[in-house]
């Protein structure tokens, strides 16, 4: 009671720290627009200093707990987000933010959302689906249960290059397409594929060679230690799938296209993924590996129809035209 009561609290404080989150996105988005990715970099350093200070201040010091770790994480987002804006609102170029004269403008925020809105229903659909894979982990016990969850930690890290990457190649195609820069953009693409890939098996084969060590600082289990490095040998090889598709869908994204990329994943992440696992688990006998390689199964349909989406569109026709 008192774990779930902790919890809960800090849920609590976390969800009102939301809108701060969404600020920061919203003010580092707008710099990284215009090419600066360090700005809102440096930013999230200072506040990641801050956090960790007030950590120890509200805990050590103020003992308050769970609270004061969720009070520090909110305070310091919201210095993240005050930086950034103090940035934009400095800045006397034409995009400069002036406070006094911010209004809504309704066509441009149609289209805002119209490329929006798509990718965050499929990352909010997607996860949900993701605690359905969970489900059919704990079939198989506790430890296993650790064990996939220590893997998801781990995984989380080897997906921030990719997505990082992903990004960049949205804003890089989005600026060139409205230059009209069609070459130019279609060979960013494509960089960002190596890019991506070649960053993503590298820090996939070092997760493989070193995975027993990374699972130990999560849990000293042996079993847990045995299941968290199964599941890392198993779908680390596959990881330069996300690459893909990940690189497609920003691609996509850039050149106004965002309902394709939300369709596919929803599709491959969400129907597919839970037609195999439920075929998996009734037909097949709930075998360990196959439940575990939901995920790859997914990666694969999604990369190949974003593939074929992506030679299809504005970008891949001309390509094929000019060749």
């Amino acid at each position: 009671d008192a774990i779930q009561g902790d919890t809960v609290l800090y849920l609590r404080i976390m969800f009102g720290g939301v809108p701060v989150v969404m600020a920061y996105n919203l003010f580092a988005g707008m710099i990284r627009s215009l090419g600066d990715s360090k700005t809102p970099l440096y930013a999230m350093m200072v506040a990641s200093c801050v956090n960790i200070g007030l950590d120890l201040l509200f805990v050590l010091v103020f003992h308050m707990g769970v609270a004061g770790v969720a009070y520090a994480t909110i305070i310091a987002q919201f210095l993240s987000a005050l930086l950034v804006l103090w940035v934009l609102c400095r800045d006397h170029a034409p995009y400069g933010l002036r406070i006094r004269h911010i209004k809504i403008h309704w066509d441009m925020l149609k289209r805002i959302f119209g490329i929006g809105l798509p990718a965050a229903i499929q990352q909010v659909v997607t996860s949900f689906s993701n605690v359905f894979v969970q489900s059919y982990i704990n079939f198989f016990g506790s430890a296993s249960m650790a064990g996939w969850s220590t893997y998801n930690k781990l995984d989380a890290f080897l997906l921030i290059p990719v997505q990082a990457i992903a990004i960049a190649n949205t804003t890089f195609v989005g600026q060139n397409y409205g230059a009209k820069k069609m070459d130019r953009a279609r060979k960013g693409v494509m960089q960002a594929q190596l890019i991506s890939v070649g960053i993503t098996m590298v820090l996939a084969g070092m997760t493989i060679l070193f995975a027993r060590n990374f699972i130990h600082l999560f849990s000293s289990d042996p079993e847990v230690v045995q299941y968290g490095v199964y599941f890392i040998t198993l779908i680390s090889p596959f990881y330069f799938l996300m690459c893909i598709y990940q690189n497609f869908a920003g691609a996509l994204r850039g050149v106004g296209s965002a309902t394709q990329p939300m369709v596919i994943m929803l599709l491959s992440f969400v129907v597919i993924r839970q037609i195999y696992l439920y075929l998996v688990r009734y037909v097949f006998g709930n075998p360990l590996a196959a439940v575990a390689l939901s995920y790859p199964v997914g990666w694969v349909i999604c990369s190949v129809l974003l593939t074929v989406c992506y030679k299809r569109s504005v970008l891949g026709r001309k390509a094929l035209k000019s060749e």
